[in-house]
């Protein structure tokens, strides 16, 4: 049994259950374009970061500069599974290249939560690490472990309305990592840089657990997330809790959340 650190990312749709109920074909829909919005999230973070490794390759021609292979999504009912393994402590290249990967990891979810919220459905989800393995059972091919299970745990009992939790464990690695390339006598900027980016797209939320800050300036400054998409975010949630008055708490906590980022309703 090869067991392995995997990072997984635990993404689930909200509402299906009463929409199914209400109108199934919209509820197909939906799930439709939420199994593509997961695509893109995928694909955008990949190419980015192949980006990335062709760039450095042309930089850095004598390294051996290591690409980080995302699996294919698993996805089960109304939720979907992203995984990325992660590189061994002594292999700089691939921990580089892995911390790019969770930077455009978060970059894209944070791009397509705001789009879905616009699209007309929300989702929730965990991102977390820990052993898991590879499983091939009659020619079908899963993985299974820990950063599933603490994923899915964290994203069913502790998530409670739109956003994506950050496992403690994850948050210990980013402090740890740094220490861990500092070791060798390298560009420390870079890593940096990187590290800087990715803390500018976490924080905590009101309840103390760490989430993914899809609102973050380095989104804005960048344009990646433009007012536009935040003002129509906020005109959406807006009809969300005038359509759907048993989940007024839930739209709450979101307008909670941007009210503290200093966009009013």
């Amino acid at each position: 049994m090869d067991i392995k650190k995997y990072l997984a990312c635990w993404l689930d749709l909200m509402g299906q259950q009463e929409l199914l109920d209400q109108d199934f074909k919209k509820a197909i829909t939906i799930l439709m374009d939420f199994r593509h919005t997961i695509q893109i999230i995928k694909k955008t973070a990949e190419k980015t970061n192949q980006e990335c490794v062709d760039l450095n390759k042309k930089a850095f021609p004598h390294e051996d500069i290591t690409k980080i292979i995302y699996h294919d999504t698993f996805y089960i009912g109304d939720s979907a599974i992203l995984i990325i393994p992660m590189p061994e402590n002594n292999n700089y290249s691939a921990i580089d290249s892995f911390l790019m990967s969770i930077y455009f990891l978060l970059t894209s979810v944070s791009i397509n939560f705001m789009l879905s919220i616009c699209k007309g459905y929300i989702f929730r989800g965990a991102i977390a690490i820990g052993d898991c393995v590879e499983i091939d059972f009659v020619g079908m091919k899963d993985i299974y472990g820990t950063a599933i299970v603490k994923a899915y745990y964290l994203e069913d009992n502790k998530a409670q309305y739109p956003r994506i939790i950050l496992d403690e464990q994850f948050i210990n690695y980013l402090n740890a990592i740094k220490k861990i390339r500092f070791e060798i006598n390298d560009d420390k900027q870079a890593i940096n840089n990187i590290l800087e980016k990715l803390w500018s797209l976490i924080e905590r939320d009101e309840d103390n657990l760490y989430v993914i800050n899809y609102l973050s300036e380095l989104l804005l400054k960048g344009n990646i997330i433009t007012k536009e998409n935040i003002s129509s975010a906020i005109n959406c949630i807006k009809e969300f809790k005038n359509n759907y008055p048993k989940y007024i708490e839930t739209y709450a906590k979101m307008e909670n959340y941007f009210s503290q980022h200093g966009y009013s309703f």
